[in-house]
């Protein structure tokens, strides 16, 4: 079977984009040194947490002072340490017992309220874990990103 000069610029238009898709997400290379900004010394980049909004894609401080200086800041700041771990957690534990409650109790399955496809479960308001509103994933993507859903 011969290969077309169109099928064959199909195929590496893919191959082109698929590679594009992976290059998009790259490892960032763990090879090196880097010098610590807080203690100073010169240490293997694999003792530096990973920053990928840095040029280099590792922070500037090493995991040992970074350490250090968030316990520091846990003891200054206690308080609201413990107040904004106290809110996560009431916040996720809610969640959880709310989508569990609903999935005992409604069915697997209903269609999309607007389209009539396959529908997911949309909550308008948390408070009220009953009241669900069945939506396709495009509806439900669209009244999420606050597009008008008919």
């Amino acid at each position: 079977m011969a290969v077309t000069p169109r099928k064959y610029l199909e195929a590496e238009r893919g191959r082109k984009a698929a590679n594009k898709r992976r290059n998009s997400r790259r490892a960032i290379p763990l090879r090196g040194t880097r010098r610590c900004s807080k203690c100073g010394r010169t240490k293997p980049r694999v003792e530096f947490k990973l920053n990928r909004s840095s040029r280099d894609g590792v922070a500037n401080i090493c995991l040992k002072c970074h350490r250090a200086q968030m316990s520091e800041w846990y003891r200054a700041n206690k308080v609201k340490a413990r107040t904004r771990a106290r809110e996560a957690y009431y916040r996720n534990h809610e969640r959880g017992k709310i989508r569990l409650r609903t999935k005992t109790r409604l069915p697997d399955v209903q269609p999309c309220e607007v389209c009539g496809e396959p529908g997911e479960r949309h909550h308008p308001d948390y408070d009220k874990p009953d009241e669900v509103v069945w939506l396709c994933r495009r509806h439900h993507r669209q009244l999420h990103e606050g597009v008008k859903v008919a």
